[in-house]
């Protein structure tokens, strides 16, 4: 209640950062010159320097102001990103995750766009979100030729319910495809159910599902063995992100550097903030809360043949994210309750075991994370550097012009590693197929 204002401050958290070669040839680091430590590029962006100022919209003054102007304006006319569609399906080939492209402007009228849409629409499937269709099979053949190029990808991870419609991932989106940036190929993974996409087993997602992650970077690996890529999670999709670099540390993750935006940390910290703030309890909890009882609904057909979900039946809509984790999502993945879940999920776990450059970007007076962040884990661990803000909301730091502070900055810091460093090789013990 205390950070209240428009001009925000930004202090950085971490120590000793890990050395990483510049792109000159050279892998050497006992030459200072061939290589340069994370900070110092992360200090290339004026913006994430310790103590830097920024200037916000100074009608949105607190973060709960920021976080619900953003959640329920009206952005349909803004940041028009397009997204070709396809499927992935697990390696047992029963399980399907949602995949949305970031394709360039078809120059077509809503009216042709989508006759296009109706034309490769699989029967069955919930209707897409405005510009966004499914690939033909030939595209998705061309999008599957293998290559040799060093382009590099971006596969982006949404916050809990959403996807790649949300306005804050569409504003990134145009601003890195659609404008002068490093990134050739943009992948939005959906988790299972969200962003309209059929699920075809009687299971959903939580914090720890790093499986579809896990099988899309494999295959984007062995079609396209030299290219780097970089993941960004919003919110949710941080849990997923920072749960998997800490599965898979170091090179074996096959991601060269990551970012997350407004990531709940200690996930039972997150729900106590949220449920102790009046704008959480009354208006963020139970919106999030309804969104994921929806995907039971929409999804039921498919989610019946788990016996948990007969509970859907029998019980009101949950009123806060607690209780429907307790009915749903803790027994689903064999954890006693939603708090037992929110322990053993919370990305904070796997923090000291990652060895993948993360940035990290969190607002102290977000009212859905929380505010007690992990300074002294990113003080230890020197692949992690965290950006901490007093004003900014959740996934929010509107300026005056309604803009988001950090997509401008994140996409510097982003192009700056990709011109400064050498990308990292993986390595990997199999490949999964599409």
């Amino acid at each position: 209640m205390l950070s209240w204002g428009f001009r925000g401050t930004v202090r950085q958290y971490c120590s000793d950062t890990v050395k990483l070669p510049l792109k000159d040839g050279s892998s050497l680091e006992s030459d200072s010159t061939k290589v340069i430590p994370f900070q110092q590029l992360i200090n290339q962006t004026k913006a994430f320097r310790d103590k830097a100022r920024f200037y916000l919209n100074p009608l949105l003054f607190n973060g709960a102001l920021q976080t619900f102007y953003l959640s329920t304006h009206d952005f349909k006319n803004s940041y028009k990103v397009y997204y070709g569609r396809r499927t992935l399906v697990s390696l047992d080939g029963k399980s399907t995750a949602s995949l949305d492209y970031a394709i360039d402007d078809p120059n077509l009228s809503t009216e042709e766009f989508e006759k296009l849409e109706k034309k490769t629409h699989p029967e069955g499937w919930p209707r897409l979100h405005p510009r966004t269709r499914f690939f033909s099979e030939e595209e998705i053949h061309e999008k599957d030729a293998p290559s040799d190029d060093s382009k590099p990808m971006l596969i982006i991870l949404h916050g809990l319910a959403g996807g790649s419609h949300e306005p804050i991932i569409r504003q990134f989106v145009e601003k890195l495809y659609y404008t002068k940036s490093v990134f050739k190929e943009i992948i939005c993974l959906h988790s299972r159910g969200c962003g309209r996409s059929k699920i075809t087993t009687p299971e959903l997602f939580c914090g720890l599902s790093t499986d579809d992650l896990r099988q899309l970077i494999l295959n984007l690996k062995k079609q396209f063995p030299n290219r780097p890529i970089f993941v960004m999670g919003f919110s949710f999709g941080s849990v997923t992100v920072v749960n998997y670099l800490g599965q898979y540390s170091g090179k074996d993750s096959g991601v060269e550097c990551a970012v997350t935006i407004g990531n709940p940390w200690d996930m039972v910290d997150s729900s106590y903030h949220l449920h102790d703030s009046l704008s959480g309890k009354y208006i963020f909890s139970p919106a999030v809360t309804s969104f994921l009882f929806k995907l039971i609904k929409n999804n039921y057909n498919e989610l019946k043949e788990s016996p948990h979900y007969e509970k859907y039946k029998q019980q009101h809509q949950p009123k806060n994210l607690p209780e429907f984790d307790t009915l749903f999502t803790a027994p689903i993945f064999g954890f006693q309750t939603a708090y037992d879940y929110y322990r053993k999920s919370s990305p904070v776990n796997r923090l000291p075991k990652i060895k993948t450059p993360l940035l990290s970007i969190n607002s102290t007076d977000d009212p859905v994370t929380g505010t007690h962040l992990p300074w002294n884990e990113f003080k230890a661990n020197p692949y992690c550097c965290l950006l901490s803000t007093d004003l900014g909301g959740h996934l929010s730091w509107l300026k005056p012009n309604n803009t988001s502070w950090f997509v401008d900055t994140v996409s510097d810091f982003f192009n700056n590693y990709y011109n400064e460093y050498e990308p990292r090789r993986s390595v990997f013990d199999g490949v999964y197929p599409f």
